[in-house]
């Protein structure tokens, strides 16, 4: 079962998981063996899910002139779904899509907005997740807009250690707006 995502759930807010949660989450959470370049959902669906990444890597693009164009990378302990499209209950603009063979575990929407109604202390914990994921979005919005490639490439290393080991250099390249010689010739000055 998944306690690597209640630890991760007591890290943000300890007080909020209280053993009668625990209890119910390991009750609701579905466990799924994802295959690589299995998609957890596709452009034009309703992200209706959470997903806990407990091994694995994903990625989510979007098609942008005829192109795939890298938005982001989840990994082991991050949490993941498509926000425009699950919060505004919207067709999603972006697939999410397994880079790795993984194990993630899952709720529904549904499930998410009971466990707020018989939790509330929970609905906190919630509030700091999407504030973590939603700052960590400018600051990759800010530093991949600007700069040089190479000042691009080293805040991609920072950010995500050892990912460039797990990546190929396209997926680089396109999250960071650049082309495969460019991030070929960083890597080569490094």
């Amino acid at each position: 079962m998944p306690k690597e995502l209640i630890q991760l759930l007591k890290g943000i807010y300890h007080s909020a998981i209280s053993q009668e949660l625990e209890l119910h989450l390991y009750r609701i959470l579905q466990q799924h063996t994802v295959e690589k370049k299995e998609r957890l959902l596709e452009m034009n669906e309703i992200c209706d899910r959470v997903w806990f990444i407990e091994t694995g890597l994903f990625r989510s693009f979007r098609k942008y002139k005829g192109q795939e164009e890298n938005v982001w990378f989840m990994m082991e302990g991050d949490v993941m779904f498509s926000p425009q499209s699950f919060y505004g209950r919207k067709r999603s603009r972006h697939v999410i899509e397994a880079l790795e063979e993984s194990i993630v575990y899952s709720v529904s929407a549904a499930q998410l907005d009971d466990i707020y109604e018989k939790f509330p202390k929970f609905e906190r914990t919630g509030r700091l997740l999407t504030q973590k994921y939603y700052l960590l979005s400018l600051d990759n919005w800010e530093e991949l807009t600007s700069g040089t490639v190479k000042d691009r490439y080293n805040h991609f290393v920072k950010t995500y250690p050892g990912l460039d080991k797990r990546i190929t250099v396209k997926h680089i390249a396109s999250f960071l707006k650049c082309s495969v010689r460019s991030i070929q010739r960083v890597r080569r000055k490094r």
